[in-house]
């Protein structure tokens, strides 16, 4: 896995992110997240993150709650686009996120998950390698 992640740029792996205004409806963001194959959404622009919503986060509020601004997380961990593979993994580790978003010079320029670093590690097992 070492020598895998040392080959990997996060340039090459990133996905392009995925924007949503707070005043979205959850409904749509569900199927927005669900049409672009992305695990989150960032709510704002790519120069001022407000907040950050995720599948996970949709699938514990749906029928509960109905915008964006009612379950986005505010406190937003980002990396920079020039952070080595196995620096992301362990921030998203420390911090049990398998989510995050990509900085250059303060603007988001991309997201990874643990999925794109990890290709070898199955979904089943991803949230046990990440949370040991």
């Amino acid at each position: 896995r070492e020598r895998f992640l040392e080959r990997m740029n996060l340039k090459d792996v990133m996905k392009k992110p995925v924007f949503v205004s707070s005043k979205e409806k959850l409904e749509g963001v569900a199927k927005l997240l669900t049409k672009t194959n992305s695990l989150g959404a960032l709510v704002g622009k790519p120069i001022k993150i407000e907040g950050i919503v995720t599948k996970e986060d949709l699938v514990k509020h749906f029928g509960h709650k109905e915008f964006v601004s009612e379950i986005m997380t505010t406190s937003i961990i980002f990396a920079d686009i020039d952070d080595s593979p196995a620096q992301v993994i362990k921030v998203l580790k420390k911090n049990r996120i398998n989510f995050i978003p990509l900085l250059k010079d303060r603007v988001v320029v991309g997201v990874v998950s643990s999925k794109d670093l990890l290709p070898e590690v199955e979904e089943s097992n991803e949230k046990d390698f990440l949370f040991d």
